[in-house]
């Protein structure tokens, strides 16, 4: 299962990829040749430092939506970084990945099926701006890529072993070739019921995986490195002495009304 300290310190970091993608050349099949994967619309005050960008049931994001609910989607991602994550202090490298414009983006991705897809072509998009020098601090940006279907509702049983399967896939890829992302940016799940198999059933430390949507991010593995094990260690003794502070309905109260009331 996954080490937390790790996990949660994926949480604020950055993507960094290889550099093997041509920075003239497109490789997402979900954005347009004209059209810029990262739009400045903006949903409310809240989310003045963050990008947004959806994708519906078309081939490509977009920078708007007429949907309330993948609005609503947008928000409460961003509530549960800026509203409960940063207050509480569960990862020191919160607050300035809130602050820093555009470090955090949010990919908002209604169908189940193109998931996979997604995530790969949000991965490769920064990598080419990242060789453009048009990301925002490496050590403070982070993507977000929420499912926000009303239809397909992925169990947290379901949508681990999904990812499990889909990590070590780019894992072996990255084995067989230098060049492949998999080399440069670790992946991390959230999810809503997430609970670690050596939890108990009310262990408060499970609630620093929890999302309020099926979430991957995506984040630099060089940065990881760099801050070291030591870094991520404290991490987790600060957030197990944090959270095991108090119960696990204490926590679940302070998150909804952090996520859900902010909305």
């Amino acid at each position: 299962m996954w080490n937390a300290s790790l996990l949660l310190y994926i949480l604020v970091l950055r993507v960094v990829l290889s550099a093997w993608v041509t920075p003239s050349k497109r490789l997402c099949p979900f954005f347009g040749p004209n059209q810029s994967p990262h739009p400045s619309r903006r949903l409310a005050a809240d989310l003045s430092n963050a990008i947004v960008a959806y994708l519906e049931d078309k081939s490509a994001f977009t920078e708007a939506t007429d949907d309330p609910f993948l609005q609503k989607v947008a928000q409460e991602t961003w509530n549960w970084c800026a509203n409960f994550v940063v207050p509480h202090n569960l990862c020191p490298w919160a607050l300035a990945s809130v602050q820093t414009r555009n470090a955090l983006r949010l990919y908002i991705i209604n169908d189940v099926n193109k998931f996979d897809s997604a995530i790969e072509c949000v991965a490769t998009e920064f990598n080419q701006e990242l060789q453009n020098s048009l990301l925002a601090d490496p050590n403070t940006a982070i993507a977000f890529c929420v499912l926000a279907s009303k239809d397909q509702v992925w169990d947290f049983d379901t949508f681990y072993e999904w990812f499990v399967d889909m990590e070590e896939d780019w894992l072996d890829q990255a084995e067989d070739d230098s060049s492949h992302i998999g080399n440069y940016v670790t992946l991390a799940p959230f999810h809503p019921n997430w609970q670690f198999a050596s939890d108990e059933s009310d262990d408060p430390l499970q609630i620093e995986k929890q999302s309020p949507y099926p979430t991957v991010t995506i984040v630099s593995t060089a940065v990881i490195d760099k801050a070291g094990e030591t870094a991520t260690a404290q991490i987790a003794d600060n957030n197990a002495r944090v959270l095991q502070s108090k119960t696990l309905s204490h926590w679940k109260a302070l998150y909804h009304q952090a996520v859900f009331s902010s909305s």
